[in-house]
């Protein structure tokens, strides 16, 4: 839900609008307007976070999709934390409501940049071009003026990425006593000593300073000590970055600790990349890649330490793995892949993730710069013991088609007469989304376990949830399902998602086509029309019966033979029904599992 206050200036246009929602965070917005290049835009600033989107018109659609955009630019917070920054303004509806003395100090800068630098603007991006449209260039803006300078954006990217982990932390677990990872006993105190101080400010309390610090430096210690990797494939000193880490950065602004939010994890890395590494690199892009890998495969490495230690669970571990190959891609592919190039330096990283061994022949080549051979020989010990590999479900979104519109036919396996349904889903859902729209679309409550499984890349993808439930007895990994969004699928690509383990349901997944319209879909919709025929038919599963093969008997079976203990308990029960708008109706009020296990 958006909280939109305007002033006079749209009161002229609309009128007097009021709202009794509350103001909460991400979504309290300030309305004005402006005029640049003859055409009239609106200027939309999240007033506590600074977060800008410019529209053509005063339009809930335009709004949303241009602020979704906006968001999947904000590569230093995870996946899920762009996902709620949306999320807190998609539901709920689009709240204008007049105020008088609505006044952001952020929004008059902005004012006053556009009014006396038209010509910086311009010169930044052709917005004379005829083939744009009005809606194009209001979209361009927005991103223009969220990157006005090195200083402004640098002060917006803290005041974002501060408030989104304070607001949407990704909070950690700690493991069962009994789990086969956890075979390290700590040599420091639990962190949670300190909980008391936890997100408070205590630069000003020396004592208490003094001894997480202390406590910290026994952590790093311990770890030293138990590194899976050679901590001299990291290019600099391992102890003082992990110090940097837990004395400086987790101690700024408010106390943090290493296991309460891995978004601080992701947000600290970017920054290590972003403004230590990346600015005045002036090595090959090899050297440039390998030095990334080292500084990440720490990390990760580090993380998989606390789940020995017992401070995290195996699945926080594994998620930090996933923000590492974010990072990784975000700073390689997007940087430097170029289509022109055939693809040449993007397949170098893949293959840099992938088999490190691939490299083994440049140690020895001549032309090899020495202490890049030196990072690849170290790279190349490590080899397994690294879980920093482009392996299943690396890649999490794919920007070009997170706009795009999914058509998707789904189907009960093994069930006649079929049970099936064609719907649509936008790129920019998450499988996890996916996973549980089409549950509800087949009459499943969500009360079991499930997966989505993708056979061409042999992935599994599990809520998080699932992975920390299954990770006690299964040895292959899974990839969140909440990280991945639908639009690294491709067209014809099949998948299975099986529900229930014991009745062991299984409804096949075919992504038909890939579409792009100019209105992104908000919600999964079942979809019928002219030339598509109807949408599907049956009602889907019945919760518990014993799997398909039992469902299949008692769709068979004449009703007056049916046990009547068996007719007690699932009621009246019609298997051909098919209420395509009573489901459409569901699907627009997620989240869509009714059950939890």
């Amino acid at each position: 839900m958006s909280m939109i206050q305007y002033g006079q200036d749209i009161y002229h246009e609309i009128g007097r609008h009021t709202s009794r929602k509350k103001i909460t965070p991400f979504n309290n917005w300030q309305l004005t307007k402006f005029t640049f290049n003859k055409e009239k835009y609106y200027l939309f600033v999240e007033i506590d976070s600074g977060i800008t989107v410019v529209t053509e018109k005063i339009d809930k659609d335009e709004f949303q999709d241009n602020l979704a955009i906006v968001i999947d630019s904000f590569e230093y917070i995870t996946l899920q934390q762009r996902d709620s920054i949306f999320n807190a303004n998609s539901e709920d509806g689009f709240n204008l409501v007049y105020s008088s003395s609505i006044d952001s100090s952020i929004t008059k800068d902005l004012m006053n940049y556009i009014q006396n630098n038209s010509q910086d603007l311009n010169q930044k991006f052709n917005f004379k071009n005829k083939n744009m449209v009005v809606e194009d260039k209001a979209l361009v803006l927005s991103l223009l003026l969220m990157n006005l300078s090195q200083d402004y954006m640098s002060r917006l990217i803290e005041t974002i990425a501060f408030q989104v982990n304070q607001v949407f932390p990704i909070k950690t677990k700690r493991p069962r006593a009994n789990v086969k990872y956890y075979d390290l006993s700590p040599k420091f105190i639990d962190p949670i000593h300190w909980e008391e101080y936890l997100n408070k400010d205590i630069s000003k309390n020396d004592e208490i300073t003094a001894e997480i610090k202390k406590n910290n430096e026994k952590i790093i210690d311990q770890y030293l000590k138990n590194a899976q990797m050679d901590s001299a494939v990291f290019t600099g000193n391992p102890r003082d970055q992990l110090r940097d880490f837990t004395n400086n950065f987790l101690l700024s602004r408010r106390l943090r600790f290493v296991n309460s939010n891995l978004g601080d994890v992701s947000y600290y890395i970017w920054l290590c990349i972003f403004y230590g590494i990346k600015p005045d690199f002036g090595h090959s892009d090899e050297h440039f890649k390998t030095i990334i890998a080292g500084l990440l495969m720490m990390f990760n490495d580090f993380y998989i330490f606390l789940s020995r230690v017992g401070l995290v669970t195996q699945a926080d571990s594994n998620r930090v793995n996933d923000i590492c190959q974010q990072q990784f891609v975000t700073f390689t592919e997007d940087e430097y892949a170029d289509e022109n190039t055939n693809g040449n330096v993007k397949q170098m990283t893949e293959d840099l993730l992938t088999d490190i061994k691939q490299f083994n022949e440049k140690p020895d080549d001549k032309k090899t710069d020495a202490e890049l051979a030196d990072i690849v020989m170290k790279l190349m010990k490590f080899g397994e013991k690294a879980k920093l590999t482009q392996n299943k479900g690396e890649i999490k979104e794919n920007k070009k088609r997170n706009a795009a519109m999914y058509e998707i036919r789904a189907k009960l396996k093994g069930f006649k007469p079929l049970i099936w349904r064609r719907f649509v889903i936008n790129g920019n859902s998450s499988l996890e989304t996916l996973s549980q729209a089409l549950l509800l679309m087949f009459n499943a409550a969500g009360g079991h376990m499930y997966d989505l499984y993708n056979p061409k890349t042999d992935t599994r993808y599990e809520n998080q949830q699932n992975i920390e439930m299954m990770s006690e007895w299964r040895t292959e990994d899974a990839v969140n399902s909440e990280d991945v969004k639908v639009s690294t699928l491709n067209e014809g690509d099949k998948l299975l998602l099986t529900y229930d383990y014991g009745d062991n349901w299984e409804i096949e997944v075919n992504v038909k086509k890939i579409s792009y319209k100019n209105v992104q879909l908000k919600y999964p919709q079942i979809i019928s029309g002219k030339g598509l025929g109807i949408s599907g038919k049956g009602l889907g599963i019945i919760e518990d019966i014993g799997g398909v093969w039992s469902l299949q008997d008692y769709y068979d079976t004449p009703k007056a033979q049916l046990d009547p203990d068996l007719l007690d308990w699932i009621g009246d029960i019609d298997l051909d029904e098919f209420d395509k708008d009573g489901l459409n109706k569901a699907l627009e009020q997620p989240p869509y599992l009714y059950a939890s296990f």
